[in-house]
């Protein structure tokens, strides 16, 4: 990950947060010698979101929770504008904001980095989210709004538990990824994520804090990561490497199992394309009409090209790949929340804006006490159901005109 010395030109002053008093940040380290917690795959909504609970509420006073994402809702500020509260995971996704404010209250350090962008209305759906927290929450919780003329928007999701050590350093606990927004309609979807522990986790702490720092127009030096099995990347204003890294894999695999609720990119299609019959991929039937020209390229190279139809409007919101080798050993996985489009993929140039988005790409690693092939076979054996339960021939979902403008 490289270095970001500068986020911002000298000539701008630094940006106070728009809820809450700025701080310094942490000092970050990680226990990296023995890896004791392997990562696991929370392979759906109901495990993601009561995973995204059980870690704010267990956090103490003292410690730090960091949190991004792209769109939050609750019904205490939005609503209960989607017909998703049958959904396993629906009380534990709503739980996750008053969930934030009790933590502050019992001493917990919460700091948010949230998206600013418009809605087609043009409102800033995320600040009712500020409103309420505003209202409600103490002064050691803080918000940070992702420059919004910078990048389309910021899609990067992730929660980062941290506690602090005896020696002035915050060790990092836990990350969660994946694709799921906390909005209240997610917990419906066909979508979930993955945990991350200690040394494993370190980089999403890194990435937090260079993220806040842009925001607040602050210098930010990027601490030296260890190397490690699972590696943080970013797409943003200065780096593509989610893209570069998902096109290397392909290069490299024999065989690649590709979920993507949005796949539009012309190179991953060619590197897709390239593998044949030996290429597994599942789209969202509510963007078929976007994604059926790259459906009819991909078919006509071989490629194993299906349709997931969740029910009542939900989506298959997942952002995952798995790559195998010519053994049919696990060479790479990749989860987080980057979208296989331009925006998704590409960093921003001056006549073109995309997205800011955060993967994990997990190798495999075994020792006497850790191991990532757990993970790496739950991400597997998900896009092999989702495979078998696809269609053809899709039947189209309305999709929300507000979430395309973004979340493609």
């Amino acid at each position: 990950m490289e270095s970001l010395k500068s986020a911002h030109p000298r000539r701008l002053r630094p940006r106070k947060p728009a809820l809450g008093q700025a701080q310094s940040p942490a000092r970050l380290s990680a226990d990296t010698t023995d890896r004791r917690r392997s990562p696991r795959y929370l392979g759906d909504e109901e495990q993601f979101f009561g995973e995204t609970r059980s870690v704010i509420e267990r956090a103490k006073p003292g410690d730090l929770l960091y949190l991004q994402m792209y769109e939050f809702e609750n019904e205490l500020t939005h609503g209960n504008t989607h017909n998703a509260t049958g959904a396993p995971g629906y009380a534990d996704q709503q739980a996750i904001l008053p969930g934030l404010v009790e933590a502050a209250k019992r001493g917990v350090n919460v700091q948010l980095v949230l998206d600013e962008s418009s809605s087609m209305s043009g409102q800033v759906p995320n600040k009712a989210i500020v409103k309420y927290l505003r209202k409600n929450a103490p002064e050691n919780l803080t918000i940070d709004f992702y420059p919004k003329k910078e990048v389309n928007i910021d899609h990067a999701k992730e929660l980062v538990h941290l506690s602090p050590k005896d020696d002035g350093s915050y060790e990092v606990q836990e990350a969660i990824t994946g694709g799921s927004n906390y909005g209240n309609h997610t917990a419906a979807n066909n979508d979930g994520g993955a945990a991350f522990y200690g040394g494993d986790a370190l980089g999403a702490a890194v990435v937090f804090q260079r993220d806040q720092a842009y925001c607040r127009r602050l210098a930010y030096e990027t601490p030296a990561l260890p190397e490690g099995p699972v590696q943080w990347l970013e797409t943003s204003k200065e780096s593509d490497a989610v893209r570069e890294q998902m096109l290397e894999l392909l290069r490299q695999c024999d065989t690649a199992w590709i979920q993507q609720f949005v796949l539009t990119h012309g190179d991953v299609m060619d590197g897709l394309k390239e593998k044949g019959t030996k290429a597994h991929v599942v789209l969202d039937s509510g963007w078929s009409t976007y994604d059926k020209e790259a459906e009819a390229d991909m078919l006509a190279a071989g490629v194993n090209v299906v349709w997931s139809n969740p029910t009542g409007g939900a989506k298959m919101h997942r952002k995952e790949g798995i790559y195998l080798d010519a053994q049919g050993d696990f060479l790479a996985g990749q989860i987080g929340s980057a979208n296989a489009t331009a925006k998704g993929l590409n960093k921003s140039t001056s006549h073109r804006r995309a997205n800011h988005e955060i993967v994990a790409f997990v190798r495999p690693y075994e020792s006497a006490h850790y191991s990532t092939k757990p993970l790496l076979q739950g991400m597997l054996e998900k896009a092999q159901e989702n495979l078998a339960n696809g269609v053809a021939t899709p039947t189209p979902v309305p999709i929300d005109t507000e979430e395309f403008l973004g979340d493609g």
